[in-house]
């Protein structure tokens, strides 16, 4: 299968993304998840300052096509809530691409990070998050259920798919929305009342 869109970045990075991980649980791993952000979007050229903003560039250039990718991923997460390891990690990275805490997360490209060393002058991000795998394991998540072996298969009529508001994400700071969208945060509720 070949995918390519006009320049072969934005489109082709969110297609062949979603498409992995729809096909291979290695991807819907912790570990995996973050072999394949660091190939996909950031060894292949996700143009990190262009899309986000983040430092100086051209504001026609700023395009949300990691934040859908990541809207996506939560989306699949959703309808297959036994198939990721993780949950509130998609949040988190999501924070720290626009942060600028993180040098794998800036410049446009592997070369552009080189040139003016990225890897000698920042962290990265993935040791950060390592550090606090704790935070993220999905409670539904069985290595042994079917939803976590194999390829994921999307229901194809438009009544089994349904778009969901993610509240975690968008109202994050908003201590009053109910009713909690999270199943890591429903248990912590129920684990603070009893």
């Amino acid at each position: 299968m070949l995918v390519h869109c006009s320049d072969g970045w934005d489109r082709t990075a969110q297609v062949c993304s979603v498409a992995s991980l729809l096909l291979d649980p290695h991807y819907r791993m912790l570990k995996g998840f973050m072999v394949f952000i660091s190939k996909v979007w950031i060894s292949f050229g996700c143009k990190f300052n262009h899309r986000c903003g983040n430092l100086d560039g051209d504001p026609k250039e700023i395009s949300p096509v990691i934040d859908q990718f990541i809207e996506c991923v939560w989306q699949l997460m959703e309808q297959f809530p036994c198939a990721f390891e993780f949950e509130r990690f998609l949040i988190h990275i999501q924070h720290h691409i626009y942060s600028c805490q993180f040098g794998n997360l800036l410049c446009n490209s592997q070369k552009e990070r080189g040139e003016l060393k990225i890897p000698e002058r920042t962290y990265f991000l993935w040791a950060h998050l390592w550090k606090n795998w704790a935070n993220y394991p999905n409670p539904l998540f069985r290595v042994d259920h079917s939803q976590a072996q194999g390829s994921l298969h999307l229901p194809i009529t438009p009544c089994n798919f349904m778009y969901k508001f993610w509240s975690g994400m968008y109202n994050n700071f908003e201590k009053g929305m109910q009713p909690r969208q999270s199943v890591t945060d429903h248990f912590m509720a129920v684990k603070e009342e009893s």
